[in-house]
């Protein structure tokens, strides 16, 4: 009993000390605050991935990280222009951009990027794709520090395509929705609730076959999810055969009316074997092997109108005979519009006026920053031993 009651006051006043270096709401701090505590270990990492946007890293006139961190800054102070950005790091004699890590010159004053240099750091330098590297290494970073500190990360993930409102001329109008607007795409680690990856694609696209490109994207990054909960619109029967015959994903997915079959169980299930039997001759085949085994061998072999058949079979099978089991673990996919509504928070990016620039273009490398810019805060609280709350922004002051 005393064991028990000992190690409830050591878990809380572990995360009161936690709370006193990331903020509090009693006792906030601000985002600069937050930002100046990455550590060093986070630091080197990133200032390996940055010099690869450079022909020769050594002629720029300014640090790389303090520029990247500078962006972060920008994203979580709201800022639209980078004129503002500029502003803000010299203001006070460049307490903050000190605070960054830029450097002063031999009459003391700060040495801090032009709004144009900012601009060619974002737009140009690193851009629209080339973004994705700095997401796939805070990714590993992510994973790493969370096993380090026993955190269970990405195990469970969920993805969403979010209405993002736009008076673009790119933006296509969406009857459904009826109004202008993009679709903000979003992939979530479902036990932290931190973004893992996001893009911004037409207002009109259907989202369902976008779910195996963005969990390869995370994969790259050693990631294994072990399953997904998704929405309606994902419901495909090639999702079915590459996440669960391919990847080894379950695949908690909303059926449509799962009471309404298109072939019977039976069915299918012959239709396996007689597909399987084509790959007689084929390294591997094996003639004792059960339904599933051979249902997992011909998606691995392209066959993924049977193999998805039959996967999502199973699934519906499950909702209708057991929906105890099944639901509780699909309705974890609520847990993805949580994490939307906070990306897409007024008090956090306001996305749809803190957008730097018109055009789809522009409107991707912004949110590709904001997912970036959140990943980074929560690996700053993991980092630091947090448990929960990683993209709160409770107990910082902007």
């Amino acid at each position: 009993m005393w064991n028990a009651k000992f190690k409830r006051l050591a878990v809380a006043l572990d995360e009161r000390n936690i709370q006193t270096i990331l903020g509090s709401e009693e006792n906030p701090i601000s985002i600069e605050e937050l930002i100046a505590a990455v550590p060093s270990e986070i630091r080197s990492r990133i200032e390996l991935v940055l010099p690869k946007f450079y022909k020769d890293p050594r002629k720029c006139d300014y640090p790389l990280f303090p520029q990247f961190l500078s962006i972060v800054v920008m994203k979580f102070g709201r800022m639209k222009y980078f004129t503002q950005l500029e502003k803000k790091l010299k203001a006070d004699n460049g307490e903050l951009a000190a605070i960054i890590g830029f450097k002063r010159d031999e009459n003391e004053e700060i040495k801090v990027p032009s709004d144009k240099n900012f601009w060619y750091f974002v737009k140009i330098r690193i851009g629209e794709n080339r973004i994705d590297l700095l997401l796939t290494e805070m990714l590993k970073l992510l994973n790493e520090t969370a096993k380090r500190k026993e955190v269970k990360f990405a195990e469970v993930v969920g993805q969403d395509p979010i209405k993002y409102e736009s008076k673009d001329n790119e933006a296509a109008y969406n009857g459904h929705y009826k109004t202008r607007m993009y679709k903000a795409q979003l992939n979530s680690c479902l036990d932290t609730l931190i973004p893992l990856y996001g893009e911004i694609t037409k207002g009109t696209r259907y989202a369902g076959g976008d779910i195996i490109p963005y969990l390869n994207k995370i994969r790259e990054s050693g990631i294994k999810p072990k399953r997904v909960c998704l929405d309606g619109e994902f419901d495909e029967i090639e999702n079915f055969g590459i996440l669960n015959g391919v990847l080894g994903i379950e695949s908690y997915i909303r059926i449509d009316t799962p009471e309404k079959v298109p072939m019977t169980e039976k069915g299918i299930r012959k239709k396996v074997k007689e597909t399987y039997q084509k790959y007689w001759a084929k390294e591997n085949f094996n003639p004792n092997a059960t339904t599933k085994e051979m249902a997992e061998f011909l998606a691995q072999n392209g066959e993924l109108e049977i193999s998805g058949r039959y996967y999502r079979n199973q699934y519906r099978r499950e909702i209708i005979k057991h929906p105890e089991t099944f639901y509780p673990k699909f309705h974890k996919r609520s847990l993805e519009e949580t994490v939307n509504s906070r990306i897409l928070d007024p008090a956090v990016f306001s996305p749809e006026t803190t957008c730097n620039g018109t055009g789809k273009r522009n409107q991707n490398i912004h949110w590709k920053w904001c997912v970036l810019s959140i990943q980074i805060l929560a690996l700053i609280r993991m980092y630091y031993g947090a448990r929960k709350d990683f993209i709160s922004v409770k107990g910082i002051a902007f």
